[in-house]
């Protein structure tokens, strides 16, 4: 009986070694790249990862969390993700990495009433410009030393902008042309003065990754670049 006992406790033991626990996948509002209705989730960025991870047949969970806190438990917890992120200098190191998801173009914005023409990025320093909090833009801006508001999600940029709490909004310009869709009266108001610059919507995971799930991710998303599929998936109408 005690042969039996301890037979049946390693065997329970191996069977736990070897089905790891699903990664946990957390995003946030930020549309059209990834939404969550009534508890699905939803969006381009979102479509693109369950297809990648779906095709590794790595288990996952999608959960939300604003990017600063998604980021945060990231880099503390093993087997954990966050998506979109913009890939910068700054918290490169803190990550591994599986890229590119998306190609993004950031721009800022204006309420069409009060735009100004701008030549370079310098011209807008003196305004005070808002950003999603913990984003590649927010960073990047603070960086070159913009006075800049961050807030919790894109529907408060918009409407911090419309209320005149800041001048200008740094985002990305097809999230703009989402809100711009998506907000009738108020989304018609913005208007983009200035591209400032291009980055990789990237799947920044916990350092700890072992690298054999890493290889098959970059590998398989590679994959996904030259069949077209990301294209496609990308190309989807909001």
């Amino acid at each position: 009986m005690r042969v039996s006992l301890t037979l049946l406790i390693c065997l329970i033991c191996i069977s736990a070694h070897a089905t790891p626990l699903p990664y946990r996948l957390y995003s946030y509002d930020i549309p059209p790249f990834s939404m969550v209705n009534d508890g699905e989730f939803k969006g381009i960025a979102v479509n693109i990862v369950r297809t990648l991870f779906s095709r590794t047949q790595i288990a996952h969970q999608f959960d939300s969390a604003p990017l600063a806190r998604g980021l945060m438990m990231t880099e503390t917890e093993e087997r954990t993700c966050v998506f979109p992120v913009q890939r910068a200098q700054d918290i490169e190191a803190k990550f591994t990495w599986i890229s590119p998801i998306l190609v993004t173009r950031s721009g800022l914005f204006m309420n069409r009433a009060e735009s100004r023409k701008l030549l370079a990025l310098g011209d807008a320093r003196r305004y005070t410009v808002g950003a999603l909090r913990g984003s590649g833009d927010a960073e990047y801006l603070k960086k070159f030393g913009f006075n800049v508001t961050e807030t919790n999600s894109q529907e408060g940029s918009l409407r911090m902008l419309l209320s005149r709490r800041f001048e200008m909004l740094a985002t990305d310009s097809l999230s703009a042309r989402y809100m711009m869709q998506q907000s009738s009266g108020a989304g018609s108001m913005l208007v983009e003065v200035l591209t400032y610059r291009t980055s990789l919507g990237s799947i920044a995971c916990n350092a700890n990754m072992p690298s054999a799930d890493v290889d098959r991710l970059q590998k398989t998303l590679g994959q996904m670049i030259r069949d077209g599929t990301l294209k496609k998936l990308t190309s989807a109408p909001f």
